[in-house]
């Protein structure tokens, strides 16, 4: 595993700081870091990195990147067809028209199962999409939904966008110990979307670096 893989690195949480003035400027470092590459920010503590992603995403939204931010946990993500529907969850919870975007996801998705035909409420919406995306996106096709996947989203919101994924390590540890195999597929698989598409950055976080969690 190679352990630069989707990693630039920035850390925050090792200095005392007194002020909030002191900790944007810092997270400010990583909000500007993302015109150029992707970041991999490591903090041991859960409630640190927390409020620290939490604060780059308002951060994002003050400096008016023009960029959509769509923030999601993967502490409890054991697969990548998982991970790939809490991308389209995060998506949809993000999208200000979640009832168009529900219809898109049907119509690019959903061609086996009929999502939520009879249903009109934004809360059965909810409460219906993931069990059903499980039907379509699986252990056998994940690496080649995954890619549809961002693709859709860059296509649908048609912009720049930010994608913090907490506990991602945690995501990955996982994985690996499950299949080590698949987890080295799965960076792989989300290193060479990072290089296709090229209006999507990653802001990954957890307690220690990716290749040391595959490395164990």
């Amino acid at each position: 595993m190679e352990k630069n893989a989707l990693e630039k690195k920035s850390t925050v949480g090792n200095e005392t700081v007194k002020t909030r003035g002191d900790i944007d400027r810092k997270l400010g470092i990583i909000v500007d870091a993302l015109k150029k590459d992707n970041i991999l920010l490591v903090a041991t503590q859960e409630c640190e990195r927390n409020s620290a992603l939490r604060r780059i995403q308002t951060l994002l939204k003050e400096k008016q990147e023009d960029y959509l931010v769509i923030f999601i946990d993967v502490n409890d993500v054991n697969t990548p067809g998982e991970f790939l529907i809490e991308i389209l969850f995060g998506a949809f919870t993000a999208a200000e028209n979640k009832n168009l975007f529900t219809e898109t996801i049907k119509n690019a998705f959903c061609q086996k199962t009929e999502l939520l035909e009879s249903e009109s409420s934004l809360e059965q919406s909810d409460f219906n999409l993931k069990p059903l995306l499980k039907e379509e996106i699986t252990e056998d096709n994940w690496k080649e939904e995954g890619g549809n996947v961002f693709t859709f989203i860059q296509d649908y919101f048609n912009r720049s966008i930010c994608i913090i994924i907490d506990d991602f390590t945690k995501c990955v540890h996982n994985l690996s110990r499950k299949d080590n195999r698949q987890a080295e597929i799965f960076l792989k698989f989300l290193r060479s979307t990072r290089a296709r598409e090229d209006k999507i950055r990653f802001i990954l976080s957890g307690s220690m670096g990716i290749h040391e969690v595959v490395m164990r």
